[in-house]
């Protein structure tokens, strides 16, 4: 999407695709940080945390 934004001159776009990005990378983070303490403490509130990532 960015690649694109940036070809068509579409600013707002391409600063969009890279919020998306950085808010993807995020989640990625996040999610891994749940899972890993999932499989430490299989336990209803890490489940749960996985959920809500």
């Amino acid at each position: 999407m960015e690649l694109a934004a940036r070809f068509a001159g579409d600013d707002a776009t391409v600063v969009r695709a890279k919020t998306l990005r950085s808010r993807l990378s995020e989640l990625a983070d996040e999610d891994s940080d749940a899972y890993l303490a999932f499989m430490a403490e299989r336990s209803d509130e890490t489940r749960a945390r996985i959920v809500r990532v």
